[in-house]
């Protein structure tokens, strides 16, 4: 971290920024589907917006929990985290995964056969 107090309070208003920003964009997002229904490009808006209130509500604790202390060690930590723990939940939905492959081949077998017209 930065000995520079400027650059280390510019870094917490950043920090604690991100968190209202995001949950204005999942009442904006909430409010787009509603009016307009699910599509595949607002669920990947929602999952974007999920990931950023995730990182937004860490920052938050990390700030409060550390702010007397050295909170930049601890959001560290915290990002790591989210990030291990986000390619995990990747990688147990993926299609490549042999839990999933049971569920997966049956529907992508039906979705050929409706291109041959063979259903």
């Amino acid at each position: 971290m930065s000995r520079s107090r400027i650059q280390r309070i510019a870094a917490m208003v950043l920090v604690l920024g991100i968190l209202p920003l995001s949950l204005f964009a999942a009442v904006s997002m909430g409010l787009r589907i509603d009016q307009h229904g699910l599509s595949p490009e607002r669920i990947w808006a929602l999952i974007a917006i999920a990931v950023a209130v995730a990182y937004g509500l860490a920052g938050l604790v990390v700030v409060v929990r550390g702010r007397l202390v050295g909170w930049s060690g601890l959001l560290r930590r915290a990002n790591l985290n989210l990030a291990v723990g986000g390619q995990r939940h990747c990688l147990a939905a993926s299609p490549a995964d042999s839990r999933f492959r049971g569920i997966i081949d049956p529907q992508s077998a039906g979705a050929a056969e409706q291109r041959r017209g063979e259903c």
